[in-house]
């Protein structure tokens, strides 16, 4: 997948399998996926370098299982 398939997969609220199955698009590695506390804001990025892949929006109609990947304390904007 490219930087914008990942981005459109996780705003239309693909499955938790799909995020799963989901490697950095510039070394095939794997990736990260972190959700703000308010739990419609995300951020993904790859394990091995974020320059390769970090990216953030916010869903205003998140998936139910994004709330088992909410990290409190890392944030540092308050989206």
């Amino acid at each position: 997948m490219t930087h914008e398939e990942i981005r459109r997969v996780l705003m239309e609220g693909c499955s938790e399998e799909l995020l799963k199955a989901i490697h950095c698009p510039v070394c095939g590695g794997g990736s990260s996926f972190h959700v703000h506390p308010r739990g419609k804001s995300f951020v993904i990025r790859c394990d091995s370098d974020t320059t390769h892949m970090h990216l953030s929006d916010t869903n205003p109609s998140p998936p139910d299982w994004w709330s088992t990947y909410i990290e409190r304390g890392v944030w540092t904007a308050d989206w």
